[in-house]
């Protein structure tokens, strides 16, 4: 069902666009394919061997006893896993002499988890040992480990037999994690876009964070009065959650505030002068990409870096000129609502209006001459005049293209 799902999602519109900020998007459908075929491969698998069932279908009990059980360290270092191990004793069902043998739960689990687990069986028992015929050294297992009976069960956790995940507790666990993928995403998205340009807007944020943290300090005190706690741990308990408090309160409240100014504002265009410094692409584990433009006001000031969309920063170019959009906020603290790059567009002849930076030129061999102004492209039904201190190194520009790469003339200069 996953697979068929990832491979289903894939070529919608919205997959793609994320594709580009959560990298694994743009692998739907080869994820897909892959998760089908291993489908099919365990269907093959489960369908021409029992796996563990052989033991019920050929496999010879015999009783044993238990000397002594423990746990044996697995895994990595990264990842500890436990195994319960056991010294059992039995008479041999060929010779009938005592035998003694150590046997492993075909499961592992976490070892942190070692003291929640309970294997169910303690030295001096005796229990059910099953094996296949001609190899009982290399095969033999403790029945109530190996999960074929529920009613033999022997290994507990939390007091309670082990239960194999459903399918539904798979996909809503499959659910949770791709939730919180979108949520971090989002919250990533929220902090870059909306984070006010100004460092000295600190009373609306402290206000927000404020209304966010004191009703999650009022549920922390409530929880720690409703679970009293040995002498002296009441005061921890406070001290725990006014910092877990401050702290929820200040990863809601920033973005939310940052979210509210923004979102909302509906403050007229307001362009300001910028170059482009450098782009940036930023990735996280190979999982999660974020793009970022590097600028400075022009014609000089602080460098910045601004998080962006990555069809923003397909417009732009090292060293670019262009105009941002300063909003003045909901809440009255100054956002950059966007990046606009500067286009040159034709200009009628016939248009007796003068534009800002406009050119007048002829191509090689074409006696035709062309009209030119730059425009600060704000979508693409609508332009602006660029800010007049962008527009002497706007045309020197252009103009050098013109001439040396277009091999263009000048017809007349700038018109005062």
């Amino acid at each position: 069902m996953i697979g068929a799902a990832c491979w289903a999602s894939h070529p919608l519109p919205m997959v793609h666009a994320l594709s580009f900020y959560l990298l694994p998007l743009g692998y739907l459908n080869w994820v897909g394919m892959t998760l089908l075929a291993l489908a099919a491969v365990f269907w093959v698998r489960n369908l021409v061997s029992p796996g563990l069932l052989k033991y019920v279908r050929s496999g010879e009990p015999i009783t044993g006893r238990v000397c002594q059980v423990g746990v044996r360290a697995e895994g990595t270092a990264e990842s500890p896993l436990g195994r319960f191990i056991a010294e059992v004793e039995f008479l041999h069902p060929d010779s009938g002499e005592l035998q003694v043998l150590c046997v492993a739960a075909p499961d592992t689990f976490a070892l942190g988890e070692t003291s929640r687990m309970d294997a169910g069986v303690a030295a001096g028992d005796y229990v059910t040992l099953v094996y296949l015929p001609g190899r009982l050294e290399k095969t033999l297992q403790m029945y109530g480990w190996m999960g074929l009976s529920p009613e033999m069960d022997l290994i507990q956790k939390d007091g309670r037999p082990l239960q194999p995940m459903s399918a539904i507790a798979s996909l809503l666990i499959v659910v949770a994690v791709t939730v919180a993928a979108w949520m971090l995403i989002g919250y990533l998205y929220i902090i870059g876009r909306y984070t006010a340009l100004d460092s000295n807007c600190w009373y609306p944020y402290t206000v927000g964070i404020a209304l966010c943290t004191i009703p999650l300090f009022i549920l922390m005190i409530l929880n720690v009065k409703a679970n009293p706690a040995k002498p002296g741990g009441r005061v921890t308990g406070y001290g725990l959650a006014l910092l877990v408090s401050v702290f929820g309160g200040f990863m809601i409240g920033f973005p939310a505030v940052g979210f509210l100014n923004g979102y909302f504002d509906s403050s007229p265009t307001n362009l300001e002068p910028v170059k482009v410094v450098q782009l940036w692409q930023e990735t996280t584990n190979g999982v999660l990409r974020t793009y970022q433009l590097e600028y400075h006001p022009y014609p000089a000031g602080p460098k910045e870096k601004q998080t962006v969309a990555v069809d923003t920063l397909a417009r732009f170019k090292s060293d670019s000129l262009g105009a941002i959009d300063v909003g003045r906020g909901w809440l009255g603290m100054r956002w950059l609502r966007d990046f606009h790059p500067i286009t040159w567009d034709t200009v009628d002849e016939s248009d007796p209006r003068h534009y800002p930076g406009e050119i007048l030129f002829q191509l090689p061999g074409d006696g035709r001459t062309t009209r030119i102004a730059p425009w600060v492209a704000m979508n693409e039904n609508h332009s602006e005049l660029p800010p007049e201190v962008l527009v002497p190194e706007l045309r020197t520009r252009m103009v050098t293209y013109l001439t040396r790469d277009v091999n263009a003339r000048i017809a007349e200069p700038e018109k005062p």
